[in-house]
């Protein structure tokens, strides 16, 4: 049988109506991947966190319950925020997840590490639960002020001050953007991991030397979107 071939597109009739798309400039993003060993004892904690994380009822009541030790969670690297994570910051945190978390994906990848001191390898099913958080900006915004905000969270720098604007008017662009790092922060480290490490607590044998959190950068998002009626 001979393949069938794709319609060439001058070839539609013209009353024919199909959906066009247009390309939507790429816009920062933080991309981040989590390393797991695959084990069943950690599929139920994984998935009721990971959908868990759209509700903001549900991240405000963890946050809340278990506010002290996600300052311990963060106390070391991001001691600023720390010092301003309260009730208001978690409440602010609940009501715009939406434009925070807007999905996972997941797969798994064979490897082989060795262990501290050994030089014998050992093999290991890995899953990767990759987010990847896009920082939203209106359609109108120049092409500087993007630059810039993703200059910033490339930077690996939690805190403005950190960073030298190339343009001081987008100072205030650049501290909303601060204030997004530090709320994806909270969610990713204060809700979703730290709902690992209580799966870990209530089963030992989950129990990990290490963790991985890759932080991924230069991450941009382009879309390739339906045109607008």
């Amino acid at each position: 049988m001979r393949p069938r071939r794709n319609r060439d597109l001058d070839t539609i009739a013209p009353s024919m109506t199909f959906p066009k798309y247009q390309f939507r400039r790429g816009v920062p993003a933080l991309h981040t991947e989590i390393y797991l060993p695959k084990k069943s004892g950690f599929q139920g904690a994984l998935f009721a966190a990971l959908t868990d994380g759209r509700r903001p009822e549900v991240i405000r009541k963890h946050l809340t319950r278990h506010l002290k030790r996600v300052k311990e969670i963060l106390r070391r690297d991001w001691r600023e925020l720390t010092r301003r994570l309260d009730r208001d910051f978690i409440d602010e945190l609940a009501a715009h997840i939406d434009d925070i978390f807007t999905g996972y994906s997941m797969y798994e990848v064979d490897g082989v590490y060795f262990a501290p001191g050994s030089h014998e390898p050992s093999e290991v099913r890995t899953q990767v639960i990759r987010l990847i958080f896009e920082y939203r900006i209106d359609d109108t915004a120049d092409d500087d002020l993007v630059r810039e905000i993703r200059d910033f969270l490339r930077a690996r720098v939690n805190r403005l001050a950190g960073y030298t604007p190339r343009d001081p008017a987008h100072v205030p662009h650049l501290r909303l953007a601060e204030e997004w790092v530090e709320r994806v922060g909270v969610f990713l480290f204060g809700f979703i991991l730290h709902r690992i490490e209580l799966a870990i607590a209530d089963n030992p044998d989950l129990r990990q030397e290490e963790i991985w959190v890759a932080s991924l950068g230069d991450a941009v998002v382009n879309k390739f979107v339906p045109e607008r009626e």
